[in-house]
């Protein structure tokens, strides 16, 4: 599937896709990026009540001692809650361990309606078996991309196996 850029976007000669912000200056990008010609936020099948955040982990061992909050998460859940009253769970994956089977567990107990996936560019390498730990538990759940990465690459982000959609940007603005 070719990915498709949504929202203000200008085509060069190439046919390769050129960012243009709709914010203006320093505001970041406001566009959701989706695979198949769908625009997650007019086209959802299901309107989601039980949003699933994953934060990625490094392949990086030299990585593992830095630990931080997932601060993004923690603002995009709270946003979730107080806008939209959505049921919203944080699921680290650098403090749990990357055993798939604690978390395909933690998938199928949760029982999202949609995952979302924030990830550095030196955590981009999980990304692809995170989202095929949702995939195998239930292949219809949409797998959300965004973070640093989705925004910085979103041409190679999007083509992780497993992401349906990314987010560019902020992450408030796409909600």
């Amino acid at each position: 599937m070719t990915p498709l850029l949504f929202g203000d976007c200008r085509r060069e000669r190439n046919n390769v896709p050129r960012l243009k912000s709709n914010a203006g200056p320093g505001m970041g990008y406001r566009q959701a990026i989706g695979r198949g010609g769908t625009d997650f936020k007019r086209d959802r099948f299901v309107t989601p009540s039980r949003v699933l955040l994953i934060k990625s982990y490094s392949l990086d061992p030299a990585t593992w001692k830095q630990l931080n909050h997932p601060i993004g998460l923690m603002n995009i859940a709270a946003y979730l809650r107080r806008n939209y009253r959505y049921e919203v769970k944080i699921e680290d994956v650098r403090v749990k361990g990357n055993d798939r089977f604690d978390l395909e567990s933690a998938i199928r107990l949760y029982a999202p309606d949609v995952v979302g996936i924030s990830a550095l560019t030196h955590e981009s390498e999980a990304v692809s078996w995170i989202a095929g730990c949702v995939k195998r538990v239930n292949a219809h759940t949409p797998v959300l991309l965004g973070g640093p990465h989705a925004t910085a690459y979103p041409e190679k982000a999007i083509q992780i196996p497993g992401v349906d959609y990314l987010v560019v940007g902020e992450g408030e603005i796409a909600c």
